[in-house]
């Protein structure tokens, strides 16, 4: 009996293990970006930058949510990045389609020149 059921167990796969909450499919896709401003980064120029950032929306319908906030600096913590965009999308090929859009490329061009540092982070949830 014990012999059946240890065969039993050894032949049961991986994936059919997972429990059905596990297996079921993700919905949505979160890009995330941090950036630091390089010093000397006028108040106008953030301004644009915050801008066009908050108007991708408008422009790309991919986009399902944007959030684009500015670190506020709390004690003890190192600051590296001073703000974070956290975009969502239905799907990877809805991120990619951002990430080639005309009006993305754009404020790649009013960010990265500015930019002292850059992260980028994709996950599912």
């Amino acid at each position: 009996m014990i012999m059946v059921i240890f065969i039993l167990l050894a032949s049961v796969s991986e994936s059919d293990a997972i429990t059905p909450k596990a297996k079921k499919k993700k919905e949505t896709l979160v890009h995330v970006v941090l950036v630091n401003f390089k010093l000397g980064t006028t108040a106008a120029q953030m301004a644009r930058i915050d801008s066009l950032v908050r108007n991708m929306p408008s422009h790309i319908k991919e986009i399902k949510s944007l959030t684009w906030e500015k670190q506020i600096g709390l004690a003890n913590e190192t600051n590296e990045y001073s703000h974070i965009l956290m975009v969502t999308f239905k799907s990877i090929d809805d991120l990619r389609a951002y990430d080639n859009h005309p009006e993305h490329l754009r404020v790649l061009g009013a960010v990265l020149p500015f930019k002292d540092k850059l992260l980028r982070f994709n996950y599912y949830k």
